[in-house]
């Protein structure tokens, strides 16, 4: 029996891009959520993808890289699957934001595409992002959206 079966959190991937190491981790325990915060400006901030295809949630570091180059090296090192990152948003599979940590939880303030474009991004906002909460607090801003937005 392999203990892996068990473990739902782990470290994902390593990886260098513009000259800089980087980590990814899934389905993150506190002490990764502290590995990847940045500390701007006395916010702690930190990157994430969820994808609802297989309820996994990557967190990474806000500086360095983007949320498409996180999914692009997360499927070329074969840990995921599926087109872009922006086609996999508008199809509703994936929520990818900003995390902020506020008296030990992480509160998902910002949102990227669907700040820019909520109505392209609609079928996001429609799915079920609750089972994500267990990492990142998203529900507050999507129930505020979906009411904004009347779906």
């Amino acid at each position: 029996m392999r203990l892996n079966k068990f473990l739902k959190e782990r470290f994902e991937i390593g990886f260098k891009i513009y000259g800089e190491y980087y980590e990814i981790f899934s389905n993150p325990t506190s002490k990764e959520f502290k590995e990847v915060v940045y500390d701007e400006a006395g916010q702690k901030v930190i990157r994430f993808i969820a994808n609802k295809r297989n309820k996994r949630v990557y967190i990474f570091h806000q500086q360095g890289y983007t949320h498409p180059e996180a999914w692009n090296e997360l499927k070329k090192q074969g840990v995921e699957k599926g087109s872009s990152y922006l086609s996999e948003s508008k199809k509703g599979n994936l929520l990818g934001g900003y995390g902020m940590l506020k008296g030990g939880k992480c509160v998902l303030f910002s949102s990227e595409p669907i700040d820019y474009d909520p109505w392209d991004y609609s079928k996001i906002i429609k799915g079920d992002w609750s089972w994500v909460n267990k990492y990142i607090l998203v529900t507050d801003y999507i129930e505020k959206l979906r009411l904004r937005l009347k779906l």
